[in-house]
């Protein structure tokens, strides 16, 4: 699907498309009505007034998602994704964001496995870094947990872009944790670094 093909989709399905593109790699009917709740409460309009179940079954409908596991929706292509995001203006952007992490703060009937990352991710786009730094490295150290190594050491290295230079207790919990997680890799020059 090119730009000029979402170009032609009614505006009230490329306002979905929008939305669908912020909240991350999958989300459900539920995740984008509630952030649409959110925006309207911080005083934004929204640009469709479809229901939200209606706009992403018709944006499956013409391909653009994909149904996965559970029932939630992706979309078809990570680089369809990308351009669609792209297409948002950044105002609108970090408008969403901020929605999205309000609104994910909120539901503490998802589980952290859910929860916490789009805390994360939403936190760091809507220029929160202290809280993503700090969502990250909790996140890290469960990854660490469950062993899941080339995972912690990922979010380690999104806690230290995001902690702030003067959380020294932070930054050095980071460093070794990614030091540690790319020991465990074979990873030994970088950890060194690290270490």
């Amino acid at each position: 699907l090119s730009s000029r093909e979402t170009e032609s989709l009614p505006p009230e399905l490329l306002a979905h498309a929008r939305l669908a593109s912020i909240l991350g790699v999958e989300l459900s009917a539920e995740e984008l009505e509630g952030v649409q709740a959110q925006l309207e409460r911080g005083g934004a309009s929204p640009e469709s007034q479809l229901d939200a179940s209606i706009g992403l079954r018709r944006l499956t409908e013409t391909g653009i998602l994909v149904r996965h596991r559970g029932g939630r929706l992706g979309f078809r292509h990570s680089l369809l994704r990308d351009t669609v995001y792209q297409a948002v203006p950044p105002a609108e952007r970090d408008a969403i964001h901020r929605a999205a992490y309000d609104y994910y703060l909120r539901q503490e009937h998802l589980p952290d496995n859910q929860r916490l990352p789009q805390m994360a991710f939403h936190a760091e786009r809507s220029d929160r870094k202290d809280e993503a730094g700090r969502l990250y490295l909790d996140l890290a150290n469960r990854a660490l947990a469950r062993h899941a190594y080339l995972e912690a050491e990922l979010l380690f290295r999104n806690a230290m872009e995001n902690l702030p230079d003067a959380d020294n207790a932070g930054q050095i919990a980071a460093s070794k944790g990614r030091g540690l997680m790319r020991f465990r890799l074979g990873r030994h020059e970088g950890a060194l670094k690290d270490l």
